[in-house]
């Protein structure tokens, strides 16, 4: 292994010693003393603004897997913040962030990315090359579309996108193939891509608060769906494709404008708890008591909230 190999091994360990060699190694080696110089932009932006002389401590508190920015005041983040390649956990929550930098895509050990409660509109097209990420928190930001790249984030199990101010998803977003659980309450949605219907390993999908009028047939491909909160919609009626799924648990659909229930609802047997209250339902066009009785009787094992 070369000189510069082993200075680069020094230099990005979590472990102050070995970074201590690393900057031992500078002495003898001036040219090795410029990479020095990012890190201290870095700690300066982040930490220390009136640091003069970056030291193994700093260096090695860098280094480490998980980084806590929260409540930092940061309203950008360095360039240099490509640097961490060690990073698995990245928390920026209650900043006043409004993008990310494109070097973001350089971090390729980040499993966590927590951007809560930021004032972010937009993702550059380089969040799609976080590939080892798992979960990505957005909530409460000022998101008003994703990206096509979103659908690049293969090992993503959980994204939460609530209280922000998107319109539409991305077809891209169907190409999440892991994905456990997507939380997109409070937000303008008025409308699914039929591409949802490819998140097979999804558990949890929160559609509370937006605006939809409809739901894609497609949303009977969701085999491993346990719960579909929908309440507060614009909803006027189900899709017959709901009674596909055969393992939820939970179905919110209140506060919408449902007058009448499929009857391929009956088929919802591993149903536990179903939301209704606050709709016109009047199931198959009967009255409004015979309705609930219905509904009751497609469901005797479910505790119905009318």
């Amino acid at each position: 292994m070369s000189n510069q190999a082993i200075f680069f091994d020094f230099l990005h360990s979590p472990n102050p010693t070995e970074v201590n060699r690393a900057l031992e190694m500078t002495r003898n080696a001036p040219e090795l003393e410029v990479y020095l110089t990012s890190y201290l932009r870095l700690y300066q932006s982040i930490f220390d603004k009136q640091l003069q002389k970056i030291e193994a401590a700093h260096l090695a508190y860098l280094n480490q897997a998980t980084l806590c920015l929260n409540n930092h005041k940061l309203t950008q983040l360095p360039t240099e913040i490509g640097l961490l390649r060690n990073l698995q956990t990245l928390e920026l929550r209650q900043n006043k962030l409004t993008t990310l930098p494109k070097e973001i895509m350089q971090l390729k050990a980040l499993q966590i990315l927590d951007l809560y409660d930021n004032q972010i509109a937009h993702l550059p097209a380089s969040i799609g090359a976080l590939h080892s990420l798992h979960k990505l928190d957005l909530y409460k930001n000022g998101l008003q579309a994703l990206p096509y790249e979103i659908g690049q984030l293969a090992s993503l199990t959980t994204l939460w996108l609530n209280e922000n101010k998107l319109k539409a998803l991305p077809e891209s977003i169907g190409q999440l193939h892991h994905l456990q659980e997507l939380d997109i309450h409070k937000n303008e949605l008025s409308v699914l891509p039929e591409a949802i219907g490819n998140l097979t390993n999804l558990q949890v999908l929160d559609l509370r608060q937006n605006k939809l009028t409809s739901l894609p047939a497609t949303i009977g491909q969701l085999q491993n769906l346990r719960e579909l909160h929908l309440s507060s919609n614009r909803l006027t009626t189900l899709p017959p494709q709901i009674g596909e799924l055969q393992g939820l648990w939970v179905l919110g659909i209140a506060d919408n404008r449902i007058s009448s229930l499929p009857e391929e609802i009956r088929q919802l047997q591993s149903l536990q708890k179903l939301y209704i209250c606050n709709n016109p339902v009047a199931a198959l066009r009967v009255p409004r008591s015979r309705g609930q009785a219905q509904i009751k009787e497609w469901l005797p094992n479910c505790t119905i909230y009318f």
